[in-house]
């Protein structure tokens, strides 16, 4: 059986699972704090949590992030008063960027903004989509009245508008990266007001948020950022909270999960303050197996062999290696194509060759090129081609022979591909 155990994160009804086997249970907590103060009223059900410490508890696995982090992880309620204060002084536009799926501090702006007569401009498939979701569920207070199409921003005053948009780590198609690029229909400009209620911490991507701050810095844009800045608290418990969930849990092994290195060796100091010996604590690779025995005892394999699987569509692990190899080569190099309609009897052409290209050079300014091409095209053919023809060895000759010429003559490697058609 799985038990659900409500607990507090950015993402709303996030729960850990009390799952009973044969053998005992199995605790999975994945991310999570426990806010005392939460903006919904409702904290992590501790005493849940402690009757589930009652059992046979074999193992704990918990979300480790903020194990390096001393003391207990700040309240969401304790950035309200900053967060608010931050858009009902602004003179101009207001632009809140975050994780999309925090839906907490989603709402949090929207509420702030909604206090300031200010509407709500919705920027990027990602949070447009967590916050319809969000409203569906009950989750945002969020009427059709109080947003605004993109479109029609410009019916309204720069003190009348708060932009929620998406992109707070620099993704190169982010929404927010387009605005700095110049390269959406929405400019940032002097006197907008930046919010970074995010981590600017993350780990491969810091030096990039830093460099779109810089650059709003640059284009006249206040930028409030940071966790010092009091608008933004993390959604993962600290030390404590980490301490009290193994207090409560008691659980025979200890298995961190969703962190580094550094969060899991935070986690064990905290475990071994905790009077748990090292061989409780487990730190398996990605493709570890972990056997759990009914005599306690524990089998861990660490190195099972994982293969990726690729999702292309409706189509699940039918896409290899050869199809992304093309599918690379003709997002560098282009395509080259040509069509030879043959007879099959007399092993002649029936009409002259057609050619086809897309993404290797533009054919009106490469006139000459094309030309050559064309002349090689026909004179390899003749060269190949036999009484009755044999499509194959011409396909295979005319593909090598004009891979070669256009790597002579260009320097590229295009998808040549010859298409040999019987008439």
């Amino acid at each position: 059986t799985v038990d659900s155990i409500k607990v507090n994160h950015s993402v709303p009804d996030t729960n850990h699972f009390a799952i009973t086997t044969p053998i005992g249970v199995f605790y999975h907590g994945s991310d999570f704090k426990f806010d005392l103060f939460p903006l919904d009223g409702k904290p992590s059900d501790l005493a849940h949590i402690a009757r589930v410490g009652e059992k046979k508890v074999i193992a704990l696995m918990s979300d480790c992030l903020g194990a390096d982090h001393e003391g207990f992880s700040p309240s969401e309620s304790s950035i309200a008063e900053k967060f608010n204060h931050n858009i009902i002084t602004a003179k101009g536009r207001v632009f809140v960027t975050s994780i999309s799926s925090n839906i907490v501090r989603w709402g949090q702006a929207i509420e702030y903004a909604k206090r300031a007569g200010r509407k709500v401009v919705l920027v990027g498939y990602s949070v447009d989509k967590a916050i319809a979701i969000a409203k569906d569920l009950g989750y945002i207070n969020l009427t059709d009245g109080d947003l605004v199409d993109v479109e029609k921003v410009k019916n309204f005053a720069d003190n009348k508008l708060i932009f929620l948009v998406a992109g707070f780590s620099a993704q190169p198609n982010s929404a927010l990266s387009k605005m700095v690029m110049g390269k959406h229909r929405i400019k940032i400009k002097s006197g907008d007001k930046v919010i970074f209620s995010a981590p600017d911490y993350i780990p491969g991507t810091t030096s990039h948020i830093y460099d779109l701050i810089d650059t709003l810095s640059r284009m006249g844009a206040e930028v409030v950022y940071g966790e010092s800045q009091e608008i933004h608290v993390s959604g993962h418990g600290f030390q404590k909270e980490h301490a009290i969930l193994m207090d409560l849990v008691r659980p025979k092994y200890l298995i961190p999960i969703g962190g580094n290195f550094r969060h899991v060796k935070s986690y064990h100091t905290i475990a071994k303050t905790m009077g748990y010996r090292e061989e409780q604590l487990i730190s398996p690779n990605t493709d570890a197996i972990i056997t759990f025995f009914a005599d306690g005892k524990i089998d861990i394999k660490q190195h099972n062999q994982l293969r990726k699987v690729l999702i292309d569509g409706l189509g699940i692990g039918d896409v290899g290696t050869t199809v992304l190899r093309d599918r690379k080569l003709l997002a560098e190099e282009g395509m080259f194509s040509f069509v030879l309609l043959v007879t099959k009897e007399t092993g002649t052409l029936a009409k002259p060759p057609v050619i086809l290209s897309r993404g290797f050079v533009f054919e009106k300014e490469n006139a000459d090129l094309m030309d050559f091409l064309m002349a090689e095209i026909n004179r390899k053919f003749q060269e190949a081609t036999s009484k009755p023809a044999n499509f194959e060895f011409i396909r295979q000759e005319l593909q090598a022979h004009i891979e070669g010429i256009i790597l002579e003559k260009t320097g590229r490697q295009p998808m040549v591909l010859p298409l040999v058609m019987e008439v």
